[in-house]
């Protein structure tokens, strides 16, 4: 069993938060440039499997070990759901959507986990975590201005944002399964080498 440090937790949670808003504006450069999305989701995926494999073979090379059994089928669900599929259909929302409304959308993932949790899993949730997702959302509505002159929504970019979402939560859900829940729990390395792998291949396969 890992030992606890909620410092040094929160403070990658802030540092991911941060990763992620840099992110949602910057990814829209490239399309706009000309590079479509699906070209762009798979050079990402490409690129950040190669870096990360480099970090592997310099810091933790039994990052390398193929995963089996039911830790392989979930590496490739993740690689699949949580990574190719999160990142492309968000790249395909904000090609059709304002980019605050596309961000609102793709991260109501909070409230999917959160609901899957207590309600498919059967797990309670601390009565704090209900008035703290309404909180975020109201904050990212906030800083996307959604009330903002927007004309029609695309139908297919509201749709690519919803699937996005939810490819996000199950990115949530399946990589705890993975490094927190599983007999024997994978390290964060590990699991990023083998998803991003696998989700590399998927975008290949789709392009």
């Amino acid at each position: 069993m890992r030992s606890a440090h909620p410092v040094r937790g929160h403070v990658l949670v802030i540092i991911a938060a941060i990763c992620f808003g840099i992110n949602a504006g910057m990814s829209r450069i490239p399309m706009e440039a000309g590079l479509d999305s699906g070209s762009f989701t798979a050079l990402r995926l490409g690129g950040s499997f190669l870096l990360f494999l480099a970090i592997a073979l310099i810091f933790d090379r039994s990052a390398l070990i193929p995963p089996r059994g039911r830790q392989l089928l979930l590496m490739i669900a993740l690689g699949i759901f949580g990574v190719a599929c999160v990142q492309w259909m968000y790249n395909m929302a904000i090609t059709r959507l304002p980019l605050g409304f596309a961000v609102l959308l793709e991260y109501l993932a909070p409230v999917y986990v959160v609901l899957w949790v207590r309600f498919v899993q059967g797990i309670p949730v601390h009565r704090r975590v209900w008035p703290g997702i309404g909180l975020a959302i109201g904050g990212l509505a906030l800083i996307g201005q959604i009330w903002g002159p927007s004309g029609d929504l695309d139908p297919l970019g509201v749709l690519f944002a919803v699937l996005a979402g939810f490819s996000f939560a199950a990115y949530f859900l399946i990589g705890e399964n993975l490094t927190t829940h599983e007999t024997k729990a994978q390290s964060p390395l590990h699991v990023v080498v083998w998803s991003f792998g696998f989700g590399s291949i998927a975008m290949l396969l789709i392009q």
